[in-house]
């Protein structure tokens, strides 16, 4: 008899204790690690920080980019860069233009660059321009973007879209939806209609 109560206990202990013990236990289960996104799965073979790189050519210096962080990716040649500053120079090696964006892209088997987010181009004579996003073809020195686009020289405004220029932006185009805010040149608060 003795061997039965034992056996009754034991099972009436299991029938209170066990699911006490898995309610507790699903208390401490630890959750499973989130998921990486694409590119933070993306592990890079080389990082600097502080980073600078300059391109050449018959030993001219077309362009520098300077960054403050870069990953360098080898199977897929290209660099990413944050917090980009390229600075553009001209066949005699003259400054002629600036262009900051929050992140840049470098495919190293042409040098072309992206740059996105809040994209600006400074030139030395007084032009600007403003976009999401852009392309820097190396071997053409073509400037081309999809996006919005402001360009603002010698105080008159035009906006619009499928922008294309050389890197100088005295020459360019803009495809699509083009508004223009022309200043008069006798008054320069004065916009004609």
């Amino acid at each position: 008899m003795k061997y039965r109560s034992a056996r009754l206990l034991l099972a009436a202990t299991l029938a209170v204790g066990l699911p006490a013990l898995l309610l507790a236990s699903a208390g401490c289960h630890r959750r499973s690690a989130p998921v990486p996104s694409s590119d933070e799965s993306r592990i890079p073979d080389q990082e600097a920080r502080d980073f600078t790189l300059t391109e050449s050519a018959a030993g001219k210096k077309n362009w520098t980019l300077r960054a403050v962080y870069a990953a360098m990716f080898n199977q897929e040649h290209t660099v990413d860069a944050k917090t980009v500053t390229i600075d553009f120079f001209d066949n005699d090696g003259a400054h002629y233009s600036t262009l900051t964006a929050d992140q840049g892209e470098i495919d190293q088997t042409t040098n072309d660059l992206e740059a996105r987010g809040n994209v600006h181009v400074t030139t030395k004579n007084g032009i600007t321009m403003e976009t999401d996003s852009l392309r820097f073809f190396n071997r053409t020195g073509k400037i081309v973007s999809r996006g919005f686009v402001k360009v603002t020289r010698r105080g008159d405004v035009l906006t619009g879209y499928g922008f294309e220029s050389d890197a100088t932006l005295e020459h360019f185009t803009l495809r699509r939806e083009v508004r223009a805010e022309v200043r008069n040149a006798g008054d320069p608060g004065a916009v004609d209609p």
